[in-house]
């Protein structure tokens, strides 16, 4: 089939088009992102860079003084600046959170630091504990007028030795309405080496006196409400472990009783006062003479 000359030329105007069109995406946002194979992020006191592990005997030794160094191999310039983000990747949260070093998330690239431009120096268990972390970078180049992504790295961060572990138990009573049950804020604190870690890295099972077969909660610290007056242990467990609470909880359950404290307090004093009135009423009366 012939095409006439016209149907050529709206032809090829339409091809031209097609590519201005594909083209004008690029010249119209300056922001373009770009995954760069080149800008990967590594472990700066090794060069290691894929998945780099940390053993928790390190961090013991002085847990808040342990970091780490990551760095990105880009030709940063005055002006740009770069985020990291990190994801834990048993979380069931599919959000990456930004690094932050104090409250600056964002580092900006100035004369002064630009040596050190893509370096982020952090306490990788302040994230969220041991586990595994995803993190990546993301570059703004402010002269090309693009955005760049660095390839990710993961962080490894095991747990302690078991038996270097140790659990401790503290509550606090709740002041309640009078003539309710008291109530309790129960807390478990687990440390290491004597050094507090973080306990919301691992399942805390509380139970009642000796019934380890029916553990009534399993967080680190919530509000207890007991559901009637009486003695009760409590005592707790690291969930898979062997590792028991050092001292339980005794705690005697009964009602808030504060209004009533008072009002027989005041009862006492007031039949006291009337005691005493008329005791020495009648003293006076004796002694009186006619």
């Amino acid at each position: 089939m012939k095409m006439g000359g016209k149907s050529i030329i709206g032809f090829m105007l339409n091809i031209i088009l097609l590519i201005l069109m594909f083209f004008s995406a690029f010249f119209m946002n300056p922001n373009t992102l770009y995954a760069d194979s080149n800008c990967y992020i590594y472990e700066k006191s090794t060069g290691a860079f894929g998945t780099v592990p940390y053993d928790y005997s390190d961090y013991s030794n002085e847990p808040d003084n342990f970091s780490v160094t990551l760095t990105v191999d880009y030709a940063f310039e005055s002006g740009d600046t770069i985020v990291y983000y990190y994801l834990k990747t048993s979380s069931t949260s599919v959000k990456y959170q930004t690094i932050k070093i104090g409250e600056e998330a964002i580092k900006i690239i100035t004369p002064s630091n630009i040596l050190t431009a893509g370096d982020i120096t952090f306490n990788p268990f302040a994230l969220d504990g041991s586990g595994t972390y995803n993190i990546f970078a993301m570059i703004q180049d402010i002269t090309k007028g693009i955005e760049v992504r660095a390839d990710s790295i993961n962080i490894i961060l095991s747990k302690p030795l078991e038996t270097e572990l140790k659990l401790r138990l503290s509550y606090d009573e709740i002041k309640g309405n009078s003539n309710e049950l008291k109530s309790y804020f129960l807390n478990a604190e687990v440390t290491l080496n004597n050094n507090t870690v973080n306990s919301e890295d691992y399942i805390i099972f509380w139970y009642f006196n000796d019934q380890r077969n029916y553990p009534f909660s399993n967080r680190t610290a919530f509000e207890w409400k007991p559901g009637e007056v009486g003695s009760y242990t409590i005592f707790a467990e690291i969930s898979g472990t062997d590792i028991v609470s050092e001292y339980p909880i005794s705690i005697v359950v009964d009602y808030n009783r504060t209004d009533i404290i008072l009002l027989s307090i005041l009862g006492v004093a007031v039949v006291m006062t009337l005691f005493v009135a008329i005791t020495t009423y009648i003293k006076v009366r004796s002694e009186r003479v006619w």
